[in-house]
């Protein structure tokens, strides 16, 4: 039976701010949903790192873009969000990607309140 889970990793923040870890483990399914809220100018911009030993940690480049594709397209692998407006966005982890650690890194501009939120499916 699939288990499911999520967990604010930014909640709110107002300033340049990295999450804490999370561990991911033997999760199959995640995805994760950038808000922006209250911006009037400039943006904010979402980025991911994962790490094995919760210590040393990577810049992961393969988050799939919730964008639209044709069939003769692949899936559209960004390494970092930006939202400019009052909006959201989801990306989503390939399922054989393997790491156990993850956290969210929001870099603001000028304005807005930023929020991250990891899914995870079992």
């Amino acid at each position: 039976m699939r288990s499911y889970s999520s967990q604010t990793l930014l909640n709110a923040v107002t300033a340049t701010t990295t999450s804490y870890s999370f561990e991911v483990g033997s999760a199959v399914g995640r995805s994760l949903q950038f808000v922006a809220t209250g911006i009037s100018s400039e943006n904010g911009v979402f980025s991911v790192e994962v790490s094995n030993d919760n210590t040393n940690w990577t810049t992961y480049s393969r988050l799939v873009s919730n964008v639209t594709d044709t069939n003769a397209q692949d899936d559209v692998h960004v390494a970092s969000v930006t939202l400019n407006s009052n909006t959201n966005s989801m990306v989503f982890i390939p399922e054989d990607d393997a790491f156990k650690f993850i956290r969210v890194t929001v870099t603001r501009t000028t304005d807005g309140t930023y929020s991250a939120i990891l899914f995870l499916r079992q």
